[in-house]
């Protein structure tokens, strides 16, 4: 594209538009990281004897959870799991909401009685 003083308006104005979104995103990104900070998931599964799980919580699971209790909706892709979660206890979960923004989220793992 020639570098018209037309061509350059547009140009201007296209990446002001980009701008004026990122900001937007990072915003709300840092709303959601602001909420998922204040809030402990409870998730409860079946385990055995010393708190292991006869499953495992995974990534699937905490975002269905986070959606259904407290109606903030995340990818399961970006939540950080090293491995699944196979015993019970309190896991810090993070979470990319965007590039620079991570969320910690507290998850309690609870034995079913």
């Amino acid at each position: 594209i020639e570098a018209t003083p037309e061509n350059m308006e547009t140009w201007k104005k296209n990446k002001a538009e980009e701008e004026k979104l990122e900001k937007e995103n990072r915003a709300k990104a840092n709303e959601i990281k602001k909420r998922i900070s204040e809030i402990t998931l409870t998730i409860k599964a079946k385990a055995g004897e010393g708190g292991r799980l006869f499953g495992a919580i995974t990534s699937a699971d905490i975002a269905k959870k986070l959606k259904q209790e407290h109606k903030i909706d995340v990818d399961k892709k970006k939540i950080v799991l090293e491995e699944n979660i196979k015993e019970a206890g309190m896991k810090n979960i993070d979470i990319k909401l965007y590039p620079d923004v991570v969320a910690t989220l507290k998850v309690n793992v609870r034995p079913e009685s």
